[in-house]
């Protein structure tokens, strides 16, 4: 569910906010004990604590779990991205295509394997 799972970290510290109730402003905040415990006041969460946004926060949760959203992301993650590497092999003005899952990108760099402006607005097609 977590970037982080595929690169073998532990972070000491996770934020989370409007993708977590599906748009609805809330913000959640993990934290080790260590550095949870070293933390002073009540709260380091803006939205965090309303029972209405964290009702919203459970109900898209639970919509990811029983849907298996993650899953689907990593399904049309692969198929987005041969449609990417597709088109790189189409367009020399591609350079690079890089991402994971979902969250992939395209590098438009022009003949000269230079960022390009002119191919960015569209003229190449």
């Amino acid at each position: 569910m977590f970037g982080i799972e595929h690169w073998g970290v532990d972070p000491d510290i996770m934020t989370f906010a409007k993708g977590m109730a599906n748009g609805v402003p809330i913000g959640a905040t993990i934290a080790t004990p260590e550095v949870a415990d070293s933390m002073r006041g009540n709260t380091i969460s803006t939205f965090g604590g309303n029972p209405v946004t964290c009702t919203a926060a459970r109900a898209t949760i639970d919509v990811i779990e029983e849907e298996n959203l993650v899953e689907n992301a990593r399904v049309m993650g692969n198929r987005l991205r041969d449609g990417l590497n597709a088109l790189q092999a189409k367009f020399p003005v591609i350079g690079d295509v890089r991402g994971m899952g979902l969250m992939q990108g395209m590098e438009l760099v022009g003949e000269k394997k230079q960022p390009d402006v002119e191919s960015a607005s569209g003229s190449w097609n």
